[in-house]
């Protein structure tokens, strides 16, 4: 499974760090598959895109079993993926075990093979597929020929014993070359029958094969690199040695020369080129740690991979290795960002947190500001019966929401989704010119969560999406206005800013935090930036929108909506906070002018520290308060953490959990006064007679902060939204800043952009669009807030008319200095009359063995093109025919489901599944 020669139809480079590197650096491998590139470790598999996203991650559930292979394999019927997982423990003298591994649910049927493995620092055994049911497995004494049967299990067909541990083994040609640990070299046919054998001398990690024979990879014990070049019948024909510490794997190249992933002299992970004759043209190294497998892709590049520790890393290269800077490659979280802020964001009602650090980044790669920031909602029943929702730290202290809406599986959202409109952009003029995606579509686009997504089935465990994929809630534009959210029709998500995260979340589930009953709300959240460079202000803020409607049949009265905040501006142990009544906003400031790394580790900000404001930028900012963190001193118990449904409900209408009024002065815990207060410290810092926590510094100092909006009714079936936006202000003066003088005029700055409309003002050209023959088109770029437009053609007005088909563009400058661009693609329509009805069609075998028939009797006759893709929508073969009909050949790809798409001239006729049975 894990040797291929992978193809691309785009030329592209990254370079990707994932976690899961495993425990053994042998046990990482590489291989591409059905358009995608597999990754193995020895507890995790990946699959990753042509583009490099993460598309699916199968974990083992037992930490102390190490996956030595794994066969992807889709169910007859269903279509859905599984896996036949071998895994062996640490142990060098037992054997190992062959076991189902069903998404979502675990291993099944596993069958215990006795033998003798040997260390597990030589990944033993060995897997080679025969077909879909049928594989050998190479161990240390035995080879077997196995079956598997999903609903009988495992079945030994025979067994022949080794004379020697092997070392590597591949299907090639139809033959099963192996090489073993007695520096031997054979084949043999796939019933076990010997059919040539060659004494080489040398113990290689893996032989793979190359123009003119195969090239192995010496395992090395000296600190030298050796390669070996055979012929195709194994005798060798050279040898090279290099000073670079270890070579894992080799891959050919068009040009007869060959590539090889390893390790370094300087232990980085390398990738060096050899000519035929085995002379280095070059090397490339990248991150600390071994180049473990490498494949070559037909647009001339590779795609290597590495291991470090925890880590791999999954590089595609150019043809001369150069790869771009190493990012992090997210599984179910995704980051958004700009040169001011970076935000990474998990599928959890609690934003920034992540296992005790903060992912809210300014500006990027520096320190963290906010720690948590989790949705507080509660109001009281037709009864008085109070109900709650909260969340702190989730999933490290268990929150009252979980992924999902109520109708929608919790597994089946467990994930973010990024959609960037450049993405959006660039697809939809690939779709306007001719109707169809010929370019690799993002996964998030492709999986977006919206109405009747064909494309998302499957999560990212591989287990089925079983919510009705007709209740999916994520907002889209709705190209073709068929109701139904499909990339490959010119459908796209809605979307704010220039990057926009999405997920949702309902508190229909155990609440595991207050203890209390649900309210039945769900919430869809939305993280968005805007790129302008032209204003730091919009640059430096993060703006978050969150859609609750009332899912229950209950009438709330008395309802508070609101947000936990645990800000920790760099170190946390120096921070202070404050309320902007009239901006709707509260401030996160440092005590004094350094800000130092914790003792905790934590990293500081140094002397260059910014100001964090959290604004409520469409609903009215009604109660702060703080609660102290109990854990660092001894605050009173009415100033300390909430317990109880009370407690909590009392925080949200800006109260002490006690029932105490928050009042004026100190601490704002002043029981018996009745100068009651609705917002803490809303004084200027700077301002020595105002009412702060510079002129009343806290006994403690780690606060939690509550701010709500209410009290407001919130009826069975309403929506209640709200927009909030995290910015930072820096060169701010400190200590005890004049917050009115140097943040409260960016903060309304940003008000009045998000008032007016031209905060999130868009061009929309229209991607592409038709020119009627002989006349004009008229391009519309107004949009609020606009101060100046600058056209393509020179021309500075909102409107323009155009009558020559090519590209325009215009830029767009706002009010706020912001700059938005468009462009538009002109077609000259050469439509002749509107296009008829959709003739029907249909497919035959379905489900079908190695050949099926695409039929419509109803088509003009013309050619007809279908195109194959894969479960997940990746493209995989287009396929033509006269007379109405297409056939279909099957026999080469492995059982499960597809889409066939057909077309005619252009027109896209419709959709319909495929499910290959197998034989």
């Amino acid at each position: 499974m894990f040797a291929a020669l992978c193809s691309a139809r785009a030329q592209v480079t990254w370079q990707k760090q994932l976690p899961g590197g495993g425990n053994f650096t042998p046990f990482c491998q590489l291989a591409f598959e059905d358009g995608q590139f597999l990754i193995k470790s020895s507890n995790q598999l990946f699959r990753v895109n042509t583009m490099g996203d993460i598309t699916g991650n199968l974990r083992l559930p037992n930490s102390n079993i190490f996956m030595a292979a794994a066969l992807e394999r889709y169910a007859a019927g269903t279509g859905h993926p599984y896996f036949i997982i071998a895994h062996r423990n640490i142990s060098p003298d037992q054997g190992y075990t062959l076991a189902e591994y069903r998404p979502g649910k675990g291993l099944f049927q596993q069958m215990d093979f006795q033998d003798s493995l040997g260390s597990i620092s030589n990944l033993r055994p060995k897997v080679v597929s025969l077909n879909d049911s049928i594989f050998v497995v190479f161990g240390g004494k035995f080879y077997r020929k196995i079956k598997f049967i999903p609903n009988t299990g495992f079945a030994e067909i025979w067994v022949h014993p080794l004379p020697s541990p092997v070392a590597d083994a591949l299907l090639y040609n139809n033959q099963m070359v192996v090489a073993d640990d007695a520096g031997t070299v054979y084949a043999l046919d796939t019933d076990g029958n010997l059919l040539w054998s060659k004494s080489t001398g040398f113990v290689f990690r893996t032989l793979r094969p190359v123009s003119g024979g195969w090239i192995g990879c010496v395992r090395n014990t000296g600190g030298d690199a050796t390669i070996v070049k055979l012929d195709p019948g194994g005798d060798v024909l050279w040898n090279k040695t290099t000073a670079d510490a270890g070579y894992f794997e080799a891959a050919g190249t068009p040009d007869g020369g060959f590539v090889v992933a390893g390790t370094s002299d300087a232990a980085r992970i390398a990738l060096v080129k050899f000519n035929f004759a085995g002379d280095q043209l070059w090397k490339q190294e990248y991150s600390g740690g071994a180049g473990t497998g490498v494949l070559t892709t037909a647009g001339g590049g590779f795609v290597v991979l590495g291991r470090k520790t925890a880590n791999l890393y999954l590089i595609r290269t150019n043809e001369n290795g150069d790869a771009p800077p190493l990012e992090e490659a997210l599984i179910e979280s995704r980051q958004i960002k700009t040169a001011g802020i970076a935000a990474t964001l998990s599928p959890s009602p609690s934003l920034f947190f992540n296992d005790n650090d903060a992912t809210l980044i300014s500006p990027p790669d520096s320190a963290a500001t906010v720690l948590s920031f989790a949705p507080w909602i509660g109001g009281q029943d037709e009864t008085g019966q109070l109900r709650i929702a909260t969340a702190t730290y989730a999933p490290y202290v268990e929150p009252d929401y979980r992924s999902g809406f109520r109708d929608g599986r919790a597994p089946d959202f467990n994930r973010v989704w990024l959609a960037k409109r450049d993405d959006i952009n660039r697809l939809r003029l690939d779709f306007g010119t001719d109707q169809t995606l010929d370019q690799p579509v993002p996964f998030d686009l492709l999986t977006w969560p919206a109405k009747g997504n064909p494309h998302f089935r499957y999560n990212l465990d591989f287990s089925p999406v079983e919510t009705d994929a007709m209740l999916f809630p994520a907002p889209f534009e709705d190209a073709n206005s068929d109701g139904i959210y499909n990339v490959y029709d010119g459908d796209y998500p809605r979307i704010k800013g220039e990057q926009m995260a999405w997920w949702i979340l309902t508190d229909s589930t155990t609440h595991e935090s207050t203890q209390g009953n649900i309210l039945g709300v769900d919430l869809g959240v939305s993280a968005y930036v805007f790129g302008c460079t032209q204003n730091t202000t919009v640059e430096q803020s993060l703006f978050v929108d969150l859609e609750v409607v009332n899912r229950s049949q209950t009438d709330y009265q008395n309802t508070f909506m609101g947000f936990f905040t645990d800000p920790d501006l760099g170190c946390f142990e120096d921070d202070f906070f404050g309320s902007l009544p009239d901006n709707n906003t509260f401030y996160i400031y440092n005590l004094d002018d350094t800000d130092d790394v914790c003792p905790a580790g934590i990293k500081g900000f140094g002397s260059n520290i910014p100001v964090q404001t959290v604004t409520f930028m469409n609903q009215s900012l009604d109660r702060i308060i703080y609660f102290n963190n109990s854990v660092i001193g001894n605050p009173l118990p009415a100033t300390a953490d909430p317990g109880t449904i009370n407690e909590y409900y009392n925080l949200l209408q800006g109260k002490w959990i006690d029932g105490t009024p928050l009042t004026t002065g100190g601490t704002g815990y002043n029981p018996g006064s009745t100068d009651y207060a609705n917002h803490a410290f809303p004084g200027n810092p700077s301002n020595l007679q105002g009412w702060s926590m510079c002129t009343a510094p806290p006994p403690y100092n780690d606060q939690r902060i509550i701010s709500s909006h209410g009290p407001f009714s919130f009826a069975s079936g309403d929506t209640f939204r709200i927009s909030i936006a995290f910015t930072l202000h820096f060169n701010v003066p400190l200590s005890c800043p004049n917050i009115q003088t140097f943040v409260k005029p960016q903060i309304e700055q940003l008000q009045q952009g998000y008032d007016d409309g031209s905060l999130a003002a868009a061009v929309d050209l229209g991607g592409v669009v038709l020119l009627p023959a002989g006349g004009q088109l008229t391009l519309n770029a107004g949009v609020p807030g606009a101060v100046s437009y600058l056209w393509s053609t020179g021309a500075n007005t909102p409107v323009i008319d155009v009558d020559t088909p090519g590209e325009y563009s215009v830029v767009v400058t706002l009010a706020s200095g912001c700059q938005i661009t468009d462009k538009v693609l002109v077609q000259l329509d050469t439509r002749t009359s509107q296009p008829a009805e959709n003739p029907s069609w249909s497919v035959a075998p379905n489900p079908a063995g190695d050949v099926t028939w695409v039929e419509c009797p109803g088509c003009r006759s013309e050619r007809l093109e279908v195109v194959v893709r894969n479960a997940q929508g990746a493209w995989l073969a287009t396929e033509s025919g006269q007379n109405n009909r297409v056939r279909l050949e099957m026999s080469n790809r492995p059982s499960g489901f597809y889409w066939l798409e057909l077309w005619q001239s252009g027109r896209f006729l419709g959709a319909r599944k495929l499910v290959l049975s197998g034989n």
